[in-house]
């Protein structure tokens, strides 16, 4: 399975409008092993998406999130983990 992290210095970031980078890993039973990072930005605030799409990420794990990025994101087809306390989460 491949998921997306907004990372921010290891940490999950507390809000995905607020991240920079979207970190993807295969995680399996064992383990997980970083494979890319895709770059976040306002700019590009729809591609990034369509980008996860093309990575074949089939979940995002973030802190907060907002209601139009949810759609987005599970429009697609991809799961979406948020809700975590306002602080980086390891």
């Amino acid at each position: 399975m491949k998921i997306a992290v907004t990372e921010e210095r290891g940490f999950v970031a507390t809000h995905f409008a607020h991240v920079k980078t979207l970190v993807v890993y295969d995680v399996f039973e064992e383990g997980m092993v970083k494979r890319e990072s895709i770059d976040h930005s306002f700019e590009t605030y729809e591609a990034v998406f369509d980008r996860l799409l093309e990575a074949k990420v089939e979940a995002v794990i973030t802190g907060a999130i907002g209601h139009g990025s949810i759609e987005h994101i599970m429009g697609r087809g991809m799961t979406i983990y948020y809700g975590f306390a306002h602080t980086a989460t390891e």
